[in-house]
């Protein structure tokens, strides 16, 4: 989750990275393959100075079973 910053998105089309969108503070990445453990599709670059904080599949695992 990025919590204090901006960050561009990209995924690669013929060999080269293609902008997406941009994310901001309260937005979410990655979690389709923290739920289903498939590939990352896209990649996300910050513009500058971001924090983020990373909830592992541990701790997530724990949150779905008790808020399914």
């Amino acid at each position: 989750m990025l919590l204090r910053g901006t960050a561009n998105v990209s995924v690669a089309k013929n060999g080269a990275a293609s902008g997406v969108g941009t994310l901001h503070s309260g937005d979410c990445f990655g979690e389709m393959s923290l739920l289903t453990g498939e590939r990352r599709t896209a990649t996300v670059r910050a513009d500058g100075d971001c924090y983020v904080v990373e909830i592992g599949k541990p701790v997530m695992g724990e949150i779905i079973r008790q808020l399914p």
